[in-house]
């Protein structure tokens, strides 16, 4: 896919049993400080009061590592890490000129990883199968309820 474009994001920030480790295995994902990438274009994170910020342009689940020629996964990290009582929440987009969308929602505990793509949300919908917590139409979004 040409000009495929990506943007990743943590809802809220969450804390880590060792920082200092969590950022090292960031790092070996190529990951920078927002201070030492303020335009957030590549994996960027920030730590505020103990809690981390994961996100960037063109940035997806899945890396390559060059040393071991394998792929590394930031939710496998982040459950690595996270510590118990935590929850992180990673929303994903990307996008070819808009003509080819793609979404996630990755929910990241130290016991367990959820997911949730547009296409398996479009799929429920369909089939009915309303397994997530939807509301049907849109009368609560358009009297701000919400």
């Amino acid at each position: 896919m040409a000009n495929y474009r990506t943007f990743l994001i943590t809802e809220r920030p969450f804390r880590v049993v060792d920082p200092e480790v969590f950022i090292a295995d960031l790092r070996e994902m190529g990951a920078k400080s927002e201070e030492e990438r303020p335009s957030f274009l590549g994996l960027t994170y920030a730590v505020e009061d103990g809690r981390f910020w994961v996100g960037g342009y063109d940035v997806g689940l899945v890396f390559w590592d060059p040393q071991t020629d394998e792929e590394m996964y930031l939710d496998d990290i982040i459950k690595k890490h996270i510590a118990p009582g935590e929850v992180a929440v990673l929303k994903y987009v990307g996008h070819e000129k808009l003509r080819d969308v793609h979404g996630a929602v990755v929910v990241i505990t130290s016991e367990e990883v959820f997911w949730a793509d547009l296409d398996s949300i479009k799929s429920a919908f369909l089939d009915r199968c309303f397994i997530l917590p939807f509301r049907r139409g849109y009368q609560g979004y358009s009297e701000g309820v919400v």
